[in-house]
């Protein structure tokens, strides 16, 4: 085998298995917005950003929307696995729930305005990540 053969072989492989990780990418995408939709919240959608919640849900837990929201949990999950290597993702999910405090996973999020920099917690249901690692 000579040089040119073996790096046209790694090139053709290197397209194959990015393909794959699209491909990987997209289902692991897909089974996280299917299990946003298994939410057992009673949510009624009123608009785009306004939904309401039943009082005695809210009891307890977080007054955050995207904590009963699982759309809008599903994009906080994404946003904190995109840029991340796609092997982890299941262990990331895993450690984060490891790191849960009662029914809350706390994802973490920096925005930069005016030069300042502001941290959020997101708090996202505990239920709705392990719905995401079962399927994934």
């Amino acid at each position: 085998m000579d040089i040119k053969e073996i790096r046209s072989r790694i090139d053709k492989m290197a397209k194959e298995m990015a393909l794959m990780e699209k491909k990987l990418i997209d289902a692991i995408t897909i089974a996280v917005y299917e299990a946003a939709q298994e939410n057992p919240n009673k949510l009624k959608r009123i608009s785009e950003h306004i939904v309401t919640v039943r009082y005695s849900d809210v009891i307890g837990n977080p007054w955050n929307y995207e904590f009963y929201d699982w759309e809008k949990s599903a994009k906080v999950v994404m946003e904190f696995l995109n840029g991340k290597p796609l092997k982890n993702w299941k262990s990331l999910l895993k450690s984060k729930l490891a790191q849960s405090k009662g029914n809350v996973v706390a994802f973490e999020k920096t925005i930069y305005l005016n030069g300042y920099k502001k941290n959020y917690s997101i708090p996202v249901n505990k239920l709705f990540i392990q719905k995401i690692l079962e399927r994934i």
